[in-house]
């Protein structure tokens, strides 16, 4: 409950899909105890109505008298019978109460647990859509916008998250409560243990909520999240969602395009070994937040979108990125002018002061 709590963070599509999160709301297992405990009537007739004809069961023979293994097949049948009549007097008396001590319970079990689960798998569906919406929209943003605008918008899109990520947490809290009370509601000695784990799980996701960057994704990969990938088409280029992964030791890349209406994925999976990641210059593309990707066995640049700064410099931090060729030089050529700066200062200096000592001037005191 506590790891998958911790997965959300983020949100991939092995969360979003019905074998993820939304597992655990269709009820599958209420809805077979409860036809179980209706079928249970009819069953138990039909097998009555066996018992009596095994009972009453006699071989048609040639004259009057049966022979000796007819006669053991007879009884054989008829002690049979016997204990199926016996096994399904049992089996009535378990159920006389089954609509008290369990139908009844199941069905306000998924009337109000699983219901409220899939209330709340709607209202994060909701803001599922409207935040990629205006996540989208965002990132559409031209880089040459003026800074206080890019400012503003960063801010809004920062509460948006924040909100998003809130509504979500609750969304899984309540799916594995779900999950964890079809174990442990119907079990009275365990429900010690289910208000335990309950609230220890209360507690770390009031602590997600208050500092989410706190609580890093428990994952086997040492980046992964969602990326926009540009790909190029016969008239230009579009950018395609991805959820991708990266695994420093093999220098792994994976990319899934993911289907933002369906929730799913879009295509075929696509892995590419790591050559290198750069930072694309702000005046360089009109996209924010991108950075360039080189494979060994792919041939060309990979160009990403990441969703905000903060998570570019993350992405590029996981993959050993650098910075572009031009900014280097520039940074070189202002460290080269500053240094020759210097040693021409130090010269001028060296030189006053040999006039000094040969008499030629004097040094001004202050």
């Amino acid at each position: 409950m506590i790891v998958q709590l911790m997965q959300l963070e983020s949100f991939s599509p092995r969360c979003r899909g019905t074998g993820g999160l939304s597992g655990g709301l269709e009820g599958g297992e209420t809805d077979l105890l409860l036809l179980f405990a209706q079928a249970c009537p009819y069953l138990s007739s039909a097998k009555r109505k066996f018992a009596d004809s095994l009972n009453e069961f006699k071989f048609q023979c040639i004259g009057d008298a049966e022979t000796d293994d007819e006669m053991c097949i007879a009884r054989s049948l008829q002690e049979f019978a016997t204990v199926l009549k016996n096994l399904e007097d049992e089996r009535i008396r378990m159920i006389e109460n089954a609509s008290e001590v369990l139908i009844t319970p199941l069905e306000k079990f998924r009337k109000e647990q699983i219901g409220a689960a899939k209330e709340a798998k709607k209202k994060y569906d909701k803001e599922t859509e409207k935040y990629c919406g205006i996540l989208e929209k965002h990132l559409n943003l031209s880089s040459k916008k003026k800074e206080s605008q890019l400012q503003e918008a960063d801010t809004q899109v920062d509460l948006v998250r924040q909100h998003f990520y809130e509504v979500s947490l609750e969304y899984v809290f309540k799916v594995q409560e779900v999950q964890e009370r079809k174990m442990f509601e119907f079990v009275e000695p365990t429900r010690n243990r289910f208000e335990g784990t309950r609230s220890e799980v209360e507690s770390l996701m009031k602590k997600m909520k208050e500092n989410p960057l706190e609580h890093k994704t428990i994952s086997p990969y040492t980046m992964e999240g969602y990326l926009y990938v540009q790909e190029k088409r016969h008239f230009g280029t579009s950018w395609v969602k991805h959820y991708c992964t990266y695994q420093r030791d093999s220098k792994q890349i994976t990319m899934v395009p993911f289907d933002q209406k369906s929730g799913a994925k879009g295509g075929e999976d696509e892995s590419v070994t790591l050559k290198s990641c750069t930072r694309r210059k702000t005046d360089s593309i009109e996209k924010r937040f991108c950075f360039d990707v080189e494979a060994v066995d792919r041939p060309g640049v990979i160009t990403m979108q990441a969703l905000s700064e903060e998570d570019r410099r993350l992405w590029m931090e996981a993959m050993d990125g650098r910075e572009p060729l031009v900014v280097l030089q520039e940074l070189t050529e202002h460290t080269d002018s500053c240094i020759a700066s210097y040693v021409l200062h130090l010269m001028s200096e060296k030189n006053t002061l040999l006039r000094v000592f040969k008499g030629e001037s004097k040094i001004d005191h202050y």
